[in-house]
């Protein structure tokens, strides 16, 4: 197991692996997770360990090489669209949440900072 892996499952992640046996779907809550104090996720780099491969044989040989990947990793994931997406009830709040975004980043755009990229709002058979 990736030691990211070991992170996520074993120690800061929302749940741990229930050892025991005890709980319906084989997770403990972990009342200690670093998720309550930020957003985070884990990433098993370089390529080649873990559970992270390449489709055509390609190894990282050292940590700067590592370092291109993450970067380019970071750099796709957060300029990605956003889709806000739901149904039945999200007919009323979506569209609230849309606009606080669109307002959030008029103001994020006039202090210089970076802002959300959503691009559509989806609501199948909403109720208002």
């Amino acid at each position: 197991m990736a030691i990211s892996s070991i992170g996520l499952l074993f120690e800061q992640g929302s749940c741990t692996i229930d050892t025991t046996g005890n709980s319906s779907n084989g997770t403990n809550w972990n009342p200690y997770s670093w998720n309550n104090e930020a957003n985070i996720f884990f990433l098993d780099q370089p390529v080649g360990v873990g559970y992270t491969y390449a489709d055509f044989g390609e190894t990282v040989e050292m940590t700067e090489e590592a370092a291109h990947n993450v970067y380019a990793f970071l750099a796709i994931f957060f300029s990605r669209p956003l889709h806000l997406a739901g149904e039945s009830y999200a007919g009323r709040y979506l569209p609230v949440f849309a606009s606080e975004i669109y307002d959030g980043n008029l103001i994020a755009i006039a202090e210089g900072c970076g802002v959300i990229n959503l691009n559509s709002l989806l609501i199948g058979n909403g109720i208002h």
